[in-house]
């Protein structure tokens, strides 16, 4: 077996549905030499059977899993690093969904001495109940007019920073000088500088406590830049409670 071009690593706890919709999109990535890791920060038979029925579609693709007991992400996010087989790692957590480019996108901005950081745009919950029921109509937010018509609906359904879903190149052109913080969701780095730097903090173990601005601080005092790359790598967050 050749190695990939990328790991992706994809950071999961227990929602099923919405990596569903993620390996959907998986299928129709325009660079498909990547391989998958599922990062569960616990260990269910409903996670274990979701990537089961995938398998076969992705050869590249394993499942880690650990104890649950309590929130322990980073611990699974190093164990991923761990096995990953390419030199360029990729994150995206278990509720965001990527764009049809994302894996070219992000290897087409892999520099040295940098950590590439995308964004999200925040689906509401009505359209993220449309997505996770039936995750073929995900082309409709690869379409940049269909996703500019699908807008106002979107904004309706509370929706946030909608427009940070569209890929554009022009778009890009114009945000990609501005600094923007590294965001744990949609970044990616070689390998080599997570090794360095003893990966992420495994102190951490509370959501949303320290996680991105740790690693981000350390990669930066590592040497590395954050690298801005809006509107090449978009994700959709899908709605939850919590």
């Amino acid at each position: 077996m050749t190695t990939p071009k990328a790991s992706l690593i994809i950071s999961v706890y227990r929602n099923t549905q919405a990596l569903n919709a993620i390996f959907e999109s998986l299928k129709t990535q325009t660079e498909q030499d990547f391989e998958i890791i599922i990062s569960e920060d616990g260990e269910t038979p409903e996670m274990k059977d979701m990537v089961r029925r995938h398998k076969s579609r992705f050869p590249f693709l394993r499942h880690l899993t650990q104890t649950d007991i309590g929130f322990r992400k980073n611990a699974a996010l190093n164990r991923a690093i761990r096995h990953s087989q390419a030199d360029y790692l990729i994150f995206i957590d278990g509720d965001c969904v990527p764009h049809k480019k994302f894996i070219e996108n992000h290897l087409r901005a892999a520099t040295p001495n940098a950590v590439c950081s995308g964004r999200r745009a925040e689906l509401g919950p009505q359209l993220t109940q449309q997505v996770l029921n039936k995750p073929k109509i995900l082309p409709i937010f690869t379409h940049p007019v269909l996703l500019l018509l699908l807008a106002p609906v979107a904004y309706l359904d509370h929706a946030k920073n909608f427009e940070t879903g569209l890929c554009s190149n022009l778009f890009h052109s114009f945000t990609k000088h501005k600094n923007r913080g590294l965001v744990g969701c949609n970044f990616s780095c070689y390998k080599k500088d997570l090794v360095a730097i003893n990966g992420f903090n495994e102190d951490y173990t509370f959501p949303g406590t320290g996680e991105d601005s740790d690693i981000e601080w350390r990669l930066k005092r590592h040497g590395l830049q954050v690298k801005n790359i809006k509107f090449l790598v978009p994700v959709y967050h899908l709605f939850h409670e919590g």
